[in-house]
């Protein structure tokens, strides 16, 4: 060590022990750490680690790069680093992700991987807050997917009610006003991704069936609710408009697709819902919105509630450090 003084060296080897790889002072020991990947080799720890530090090789290089360094901090067990290298390595941006959950002190690696793989927006979601469970994960891109299906169709001039009885009922149940009446009501069931409706002691969700029944717990616990009342007619005749939305995020695309909905009883028929299959209801939705890349004014709109509410999510939960 030219330059430092040999008392002072003498005395960091009498506090902290010899600095062999087989012993000595965990001080000296972590300067040792470093990342590698690809030729890019940086003497660093997890926690100083950053996505800038992640230009300079392939993903693969990354992950393994990661992992390694996450091993050789008592991070992770050699047997799990094994296991984790060729699923992040595959997943897109799995060295960010990889990254984003080692830096969170009680991340476990393992549910993080199952909950970025089950989707680009479940993806997103665990990396701002990477010490969440999958049920959780489940529960905030359900509420994301309502939250957006409920700006879009306000943005379209439709009004939302409140429909909801504790956590079941009408994830969206919207109106029209004309001269302060009612004149036509819009059911909407969120979902996300491959989620299908639900069968229910009361039909399929959806089902005439269903939305009676809906309507009824409404009544029930807010007999008082003259919105409600003046609802009731159009759903006892059956003259409202129901649609399923679903939302999916893959890659570098938002993609909604609105479904319309026929029922008889407690049977349900989806149809396409784009263009003028529904009167005065047309769907922008054709094809999959790149994020980044909008083509037009509204998916423009469209893709800036998204990252509005990706933002949200930052600042709603608690990140696990």
């Amino acid at each position: 060590m030219r330059g430092v003084p040999k008392a002072l060296v003498f005395l960091v080897v009498a506090l902290l022990g010899t600095p062999s790889f087989g012993g000595g002072g965990a001080v000296l020991r972590n300067l040792e750490h470093v990342f590698r990947a690809g030729k890019y080799v940086k003497p660093a720890r997890i926690a100083t680690l950053t996505v800038r530090d992640l230009r300079y090789a392939s993903k693969v290089d990354n992950v393994s790069g990661l992992l390694e360094l996450a091993e050789r901090e008592n991070r992770i067990d050699p047997i799990e680093m094994m296991r984790l290298a060729t699923p992040f390595a595959s997943l897109d941006n799995g060295d960010e992700l990889l990254l984003a959950c080692l830096q969170a002190a009680r991340c476990q690696p393992k549910t993080f991987l199952e909950i970025a793989k089950t989707s680009g927006l479940h993806a997103e979601v665990v990396a701002r807050n990477p010490a969440i469970g999958l049920v959780q994960a489940h529960h905030l891109v359900g509420a994301m997917s309502e939250r957006l299906m409920t700006r879009y169709f306000e943005y379209s001039g439709w009004t939302r009610i409140d429909g909801q009885v504790g956590r079941a009922g009408f994830d969206g149940l919207f109106v029209k006003y004309e001269n302060g009446v009612i004149k036509d009501v819009l059911i909407v069931e969120s979902k996300y991704n491959t989620s299908s409706l639900g069968t229910t002691n009361h039909g399929i969700q959806m089902s005439e069936t269903w939305v009676n029944r809906k309507l009824s717990e409404l009544l029930e616990r807010y007999p008082d609710n003259d919105e409600y009342r003046k609802i009731e007619p159009f759903i006892k005749s059956g003259s409202y408009r129901a649609v399923v939305w679903t939302l999916k995020v893959e890659r570098d695309s938002v993609l909604v697709r609105l479904s319309k909905v026929k029922s008889k009883g407690g049977t349900v028929d989806l149809e396409g819902a784009t263009g003028t299959d529904i009167e005065d209801f047309s769907s922008p939705f054709v094809d999959g919105m790149r994020i980044g890349s909008p083509r037009n004014r509204f998916e423009e709109q469209f893709l800036g509630w998204y990252k509005e509410e990706l933002e949200s999510l930052d600042k709603g939960i608690a990140l696990a450090d």
